[in-house]
């Protein structure tokens, strides 16, 4: 949407302050907005410290399995690696109001 009001010459306001994304996704995202600054009190907080199991607050993970198209799409595999990494986070002491996934499409939340 953002690119549609760029450009059709749409006003529109870059992003210049920001008080959530933690360092390893601010590198991902300086590229788009290097004016960008942080507040580091917020972003530094206890609640965005790795569990102590964990090395990083953020992974990205990569396989082959397909999507299943649909009106949404949907990857099985996925939602299978999910519950496996929120099982081991709980086993790890985790609470589990501390655990958020993300998905970008609905019928992965429904997966």
């Amino acid at each position: 949407m953002l690119e549609r009001l760029v450009v059709n010459n749409l006003p529109y306001q870059v992003l210049g302050f920001q008080s959530r994304m933690r360092e390893e996704f601010l590198g991902m995202v300086l590229p788009m907005y290097p004016n960008l600054k942080t507040n580091i009190k917020a972003v530094n907080g206890h609640r965005n410290q790795p569990a102590e199991c964990m090395n990083s607050t953020m992974y990205f993970w990569d396989h082959a399995c397909e999507e299943k198209q649909g009106r949404s799409p949907a990857n099985e595999h996925e939602a299978h690696m999910v519950v496996a990494l929120s099982k081991w986070l709980l086993s790890e002491g985790i609470r589990r109001e501390e655990i958020s996934v993300i998905c970008a499409y609905n019928g992965q939340v429904y997966e």
